[in-house]
């Protein structure tokens, strides 16, 4: 599955939680005073990560389209473009939804922070947003156009969807640090 939220890039540089730090400089006095926001965020960078793509079980069965390959190796084809053009639904999305993903985390933490979501319930949040929209973009045709002869032997100009069975294989996993 590919990695997509919450990867731990280094310690968050703030001051251990409850001390005060005092800023002076123009005759201007800045006190920060830290109630647990830095400790929350560092656990919620230590807590884990939600992954997205094709399940090992679904990686397997075999592709309904005839060709004898499995869901997963028709994934791979499509999302790096071997010996067809690159479509990629994984990591193209992840780009294009970046902002999404971090006001969506954002937002997430502070329901955290309030008490009304566990951390875990925000990761599966964004776990189960990410799916479906990632199977949004899949249905909503992912460029370039296919070829005429594609398009005449399925009966669709729509990329990606045969009988949806590489759309309805997208699914998240939340990884904690406790290796869930």
């Amino acid at each position: 599955m590919a990695r997509a939220v919450f990867e731990r890039s280094g310690p968050v540089a703030r001051p251990a939680p409850g001390r005060r730090v005092v800023h002076t400089g123009d005759g201007v006095t800045v006190r920060d005073t830290d109630k647990g926001a830095a400790a929350l965020i560092q656990r919620m960078l230590a807590a884990g990560a939600v992954e997205f793509g094709i399940a090992e079980k679904a990686y397997s069965t075999t592709h309904e389209g005839g060709s004898g390959r499995t869901v997963g190796e028709i994934a791979e084809i499509h999302e790096f473009g071997l010996g067809v053009p690159r479509r990629s639904f994984l990591a193209d999305w992840f780009d294009e939804n970046k902002d999404n993903i971090q006001k969506i985390a954002t937002k997430g933490a502070q329901s955290v922070i309030k008490g009304t979501i566990t951390l875990e319930q925000l990761f599966e949040q964004i776990g189960l947003w990410g799916v479906g929209s990632i199977q949004t973009r899949i249905s909503n045709n992912i460029p370039p156009v296919l070829a005429p002869s594609t398009i005449a032997r399925k009966g669709s100009s729509i990329a990606l969807i045969d009988k949806g069975q590489l759309r309805s294989s997208i699914s998240h996993r939340v990884k904690t640090e406790g290796g869930k």
